[in-house]
């Protein structure tokens, strides 16, 4: 178990933790994780938000390689914001 995690905390099994924290990422909602983050180097919500970013830019360049015709016709602006909408529905 992680150093950075409070011991009553430790209840939580990996699996719920995975579940939580996919759904903090690929969502805007930090809570179902922000207690179990903890850092002295920044907020949770901060540091959350950069896996966010991350895994939301990933999934959108993905969506985008796999098409290209759909981004060129919609333009890319456009198709990135509707591929983040769609990676954090799907």
């Amino acid at each position: 178990m992680s150093p950075n995690v409070p011991a009553e905390r430790h209840g939580t099994d990996l699996s719920d933790l995975q579940r939580r924290f996919r759904a903090a990422v690929l969502g805007a909602d930090d809570a179902p994780v922000v207690g179990l983050v903890t850092s002295a180097s920044g907020p949770a919500t901060a540091r959350i938000a950069v896996y966010r970013n991350t895994v939301q830019g990933s999934l959108s360049e993905v969506l985008a390689e796999a098409f290209p015709v759909t981004r060129r016709v919609v333009g890319g602006p456009f198709f990135i914001g509707l591929a983040t909408q769609f990676s954090t529905v799907a």
